[in-house]
Protein backbone atom coordinates (compact mmCIF):
# COMPACT_ATOMS: atom_id res chain seq x y z
CA UNK A 1 0.00 0.00 0.00
CA UNK A 2 1.69 3.10 -0.78
CA UNK A 3 1.53 6.13 1.29
CA UNK A 4 -1.32 7.87 -0.38
CA UNK A 5 -3.51 4.96 -0.17
CA UNK A 6 -2.55 4.90 3.94
CA UNK A 7 -3.61 8.58 3.82
CA UNK A 8 -6.75 8.06 2.37
CA UNK A 9 -7.66 4.88 4.70
CA UNK A 10 -6.20 6.65 7.61
CA UNK A 11 -8.71 9.82 6.74
CA UNK A 12 -12.04 7.65 6.02
CA UNK A 13 -11.03 5.96 9.55
CA UNK A 14 -10.97 9.38 11.40
CA UNK A 15 -13.64 10.64 9.92
CA UNK A 16 -15.73 7.34 10.50
CA UNK A 17 -14.44 7.89 14.07
CA UNK A 18 -15.26 11.39 14.93
CA UNK A 19 -18.95 11.28 15.15
CA UNK A 20 -18.29 8.93 17.79
CA UNK A 21 -16.08 10.26 19.60
CA UNK A 22 -17.93 13.89 19.66
CA UNK A 23 -20.66 11.47 21.07
CA UNK A 24 -18.43 10.15 23.64
CA UNK A 25 -17.21 13.74 24.32
CA UNK A 26 -20.59 15.06 24.54
CA UNK A 27 -21.99 12.35 27.28
CA UNK A 28 -18.88 13.34 29.15
CA UNK A 29 -19.73 17.21 29.07
CA UNK A 30 -23.50 16.55 29.76
CA UNK A 31 -24.51 14.63 32.85
CA UNK A 32 -28.22 13.06 32.21
CA UNK A 33 -26.74 11.88 28.87
CA UNK A 34 -23.70 10.05 30.66
CA UNK A 35 -26.25 8.75 33.44
CA UNK A 36 -28.69 7.52 31.13
CA UNK A 37 -25.55 5.88 29.02
CA UNK A 38 -25.35 4.02 32.36
CA UNK A 39 -28.82 3.12 32.64
CA UNK A 40 -29.26 1.81 29.30
CA UNK A 41 -26.17 -0.15 30.00
CA UNK A 42 -27.68 -1.67 33.57
CA UNK A 43 -30.75 -2.48 32.21
CA UNK A 44 -28.81 -4.71 29.04
CA UNK A 45 -26.90 -6.27 32.00
CA UNK A 46 -29.71 -6.68 34.19
CA UNK A 47 -31.55 -8.31 31.16
CA UNK A 48 -28.49 -10.50 30.21
CA UNK A 49 -28.53 -11.42 34.11
CA UNK A 50 -25.24 -9.90 34.85
CA UNK A 51 -26.63 -8.69 38.25
CA UNK A 52 -23.05 -7.18 39.42
CA UNK A 53 -22.45 -5.32 36.19
CA UNK A 54 -26.57 -4.07 36.72
CA UNK A 55 -26.26 -3.13 39.94
CA UNK A 56 -22.77 -0.93 39.09
CA UNK A 57 -24.32 0.94 35.91
CA UNK A 58 -27.37 1.87 37.65
CA UNK A 59 -25.42 3.04 41.09
CA UNK A 60 -23.19 4.79 38.51
CA UNK A 61 -26.30 6.41 37.10
CA UNK A 62 -28.05 7.63 40.14
CA UNK A 63 -24.68 9.28 41.24
CA UNK A 64 -24.13 11.22 38.44
CA UNK A 65 -27.83 12.34 37.93
CA UNK A 66 -30.12 10.75 41.28
CA UNK A 67 -33.57 10.33 39.81
CA UNK A 68 -35.81 7.95 42.36
CA UNK A 69 -36.77 6.37 39.14
CA UNK A 70 -33.74 4.82 39.17
CA UNK A 71 -33.97 3.78 42.85
CA UNK A 72 -36.41 1.18 41.63
CA UNK A 73 -34.12 -0.56 39.45
CA UNK A 74 -31.18 -0.25 42.22
CA UNK A 75 -33.73 -2.40 44.60
CA UNK A 76 -34.51 -4.93 41.72
CA UNK A 77 -30.99 -5.38 41.16
CA UNK A 78 -30.12 -6.20 44.91
CA UNK A 79 -33.64 -8.17 44.93
CA UNK A 80 -31.98 -10.57 41.96
CA UNK A 81 -28.52 -10.64 44.36
CA UNK A 82 -30.37 -11.23 47.34
CA UNK A 83 -28.73 -8.14 48.86
CA UNK A 84 -32.30 -7.43 51.07
CA UNK A 85 -30.87 -4.68 52.86
CA UNK A 86 -29.79 -2.83 50.21
CA UNK A 87 -32.51 -4.05 48.51
CA UNK A 88 -34.87 -1.79 51.18
CA UNK A 89 -33.02 1.05 51.37
CA UNK A 90 -33.44 1.10 47.67
CA UNK A 91 -37.32 0.83 47.78
CA UNK A 92 -37.68 2.86 50.67
CA UNK A 93 -36.25 6.26 48.88
CA UNK A 94 -37.63 5.18 45.75
CA UNK A 95 -40.93 5.69 47.32
CA UNK A 96 -39.97 8.88 49.44
CA UNK A 97 -38.36 10.63 46.30
CA UNK A 98 -41.34 9.71 44.29
CA UNK A 99 -44.19 10.44 46.26
CA UNK A 100 -47.02 11.13 44.30
CA UNK A 101 -45.57 10.42 40.78
CA UNK A 102 -45.30 6.68 41.40
CA UNK A 103 -48.06 5.44 39.84
CA UNK A 104 -50.83 2.97 42.33
CA UNK A 105 -49.84 -0.21 40.96
CA UNK A 106 -46.27 0.48 41.23
CA UNK A 107 -46.48 1.63 44.86
CA UNK A 108 -48.07 -1.59 45.53
CA UNK A 109 -45.45 -3.65 43.83
CA UNK A 110 -42.54 -2.33 45.42
CA UNK A 111 -44.96 -2.08 48.94
CA UNK A 112 -44.94 -5.95 48.03
CA UNK A 113 -41.63 -6.37 47.47
CA UNK A 114 -40.13 -4.48 50.74
CA UNK A 115 -42.39 -7.17 52.62
CA UNK A 116 -40.57 -10.02 51.24
CA UNK A 117 -37.15 -8.41 51.67
CA UNK A 118 -37.77 -7.37 55.21
CA UNK A 119 -38.79 -10.73 55.90
CA UNK A 120 -35.40 -11.82 54.90
CA UNK A 121 -33.90 -9.57 57.43
CA UNK A 122 -32.81 -10.62 60.77
CA UNK A 123 -32.84 -8.08 63.79
CA UNK A 124 -29.99 -8.33 66.18
CA UNK A 125 -30.41 -7.20 69.99
CA UNK A 126 -27.11 -6.67 72.51
CA UNK A 127 -28.13 -5.94 75.86
CA UNK A 128 -25.32 -5.30 78.12
CA UNK A 129 -24.58 -5.77 82.16
CA UNK A 130 -22.46 -3.40 83.73
CA UNK A 131 -19.89 -4.96 85.97
CA UNK A 132 -19.12 -3.89 89.64
CA UNK A 133 -16.37 -2.07 90.01
CA UNK A 134 -13.64 -3.76 91.49
CA UNK A 135 -11.25 -1.82 93.63
CA UNK A 136 -7.71 -3.20 94.11
CA UNK A 137 -6.95 -3.23 97.45
CA UNK A 138 -3.72 -2.13 98.47
CA UNK A 139 -3.20 -4.79 101.27
CA UNK A 140 -1.30 -2.73 103.96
Amino acid sequence: MNTRTMSRCLLAFLLLCSPLRASMAWAQSDPKAAAHEHYEKGLAAFDEERFNDAAEEFEAAYRISPAFAVLYNIGRVNVALGRSVEAVQAFEKYLAQGAAAIPPNRRKEVSAELERQRARMGALTIRTVPLPLMCASTGS
